[in-house]
């Protein structure tokens, strides 16, 4: 028997819907991004110091630290099973807009041609 990721056996059908699905959550969690250090002095966007009056803040999408200004955002990030609102920072938030926008162009793109 081939066996795939995680040793998990490779079948052409699956036992059920559930498995496969528990299966890739478990995978989404596991391609969660490694947090950057507790070592991690300033802000990753605007280079602010941390101390008592800035705290360090990790964002879920890329896992960088930075500062409560620039990791305001809260959304799902799916991809990694974070399916209730989590915090992200402005460069991750930017990233989700353009490709949000650049699928809608494609969208309308779509629709013209037809």
């Amino acid at each position: 028997m081939q066996m795939g990721l995680v040793g998990m056996p490779i079948t052409e059908t699956y036992v059920g819907h559930g498995a496969y699905l528990g299966w890739i959550e478990n995978l989404k969690i596991a391609q969660r991004p490694y947090w950057a250090g507790q070592e991690i002095n300033s802000c990753n966007i605007c280079t602010e110091e941390f101390g008592f009056f800035s705290r360090l803040h990790h964002c879920r999408k890329c896992g960088t630290a930075n500062c409560s200004k620039c990791a305001k955002y809260f959304v799902p990030v799916e991809e990694y099973a974070y399916y209730e609102r989590v915090r992200i920072c402005q460069n991750c938030l930017e990233d989700i807009y353009k490709a949000t926008r650049v699928q809608e162009i494609q969208h309308e793109q779509q629709q013209m041609m037809q």
